[in-house]
């Protein structure tokens, strides 16, 4: 009764670990026990408040799921809260959420991912970067090349008081005409802070005048666009016209 009770409870934990390992959540001794280890591990690093981030949650569900619905896989879809894991985001230079880095087996440095953010193009860059080792399961390359043709193009945005506001799906095309001044800031940065009345006057005052438009960037969503222009620090304004 007592070895049969002790094998219980050793594989009772065992599938604790395992739910820890390979499930949604990562700590920062789950992630420092996967890199560098035999396995892949796709992460996704975001905070719970983050709008991108909620609106990715159940793609980054269906991902995981599927990847641990393929028999021996060496890859890991996980994800860590940076709310709780600050220093682990930090050590990782975790601008703004989400942040998804591949990291590969037997390495410790991430590749950050930084395609559509939907299920067929993640699905496509694991294939791309992982080849046989995941292939079975995974939806046909033609497929997924034929549901992202079919991809709704952006909205464009519509601005409030004379203020455009930008994201990494719109910024692109609504940039690429006409003159802008472009504010890069983050929420918890007391410059911007500072800056934000000022900005919204200078908005404001522009609001009717066709010859340019006010607009800003939070780059703690829309990070993939900062990292395209080049922002090192908070409050950056650029003058951009095409």
């Amino acid at each position: 009764m007592y070895s049969l009770l002790s094998v219980f409870c050793v594989l009772l934990l065992l599938s604790m670990r395992l739910t820890i390992a390979f499930g949604r959540q990562l700590t920062h001794e789950d992630f420092d026990e996967i890199i560098g280890s035999k396995h892949y591990l796709f992460v996704q690093f975001y905070a719970p408040n983050c709008g991108h981030c909620q609106k990715l949650a159940p793609i980054w569900d269906k991902l995981e799921t599927k990847m641990l619905s393929i028999q021996r896989t060496q890859v890991i879809v996980g994800r860590v809260d940076c709310t709780e894991e600050r220093d682990l985001c930090s050590r990782e230079s975790v601008m703004g959420f989400p942040t998804l880095k591949l990291y590969k087996s037997h390495e410790t440095n991430g590749i950050e991912y930084e395609g559509e953010r939907n299920l067929l193009s993640l699905e496509t860059y694991l294939r791309t970067q992982l080849g046989d080792r995941i292939v079975d399961g995974l939806t046909d390359t033609e497929e997924v090349e034929d549901s992202l043709s079919s991809q709704p193009v952006a909205d464009t945005p519509k601005p409030m008081n004379g203020m455009y506001e930008l994201t990494d799906e719109n910024i692109d095309e609504f940039l690429s005409k006409g003159r802008h001044f472009v504010k890069f800031y983050a929420p918890w940065c007391g410059h911007c802070q500072r800056l934000a009345p000022t900005w919204h006057q200078l908005a404001q005052s522009f609001e009717f005048d066709t010859s340019v438009k006010i607009s800003k960037v939070d780059c703690t969503i829309s990070s993939m666009s900062c990292k395209n222009y080049e922002i090192k620090g908070y409050p950056t304004l650029l003058w951009i016209e095409d």
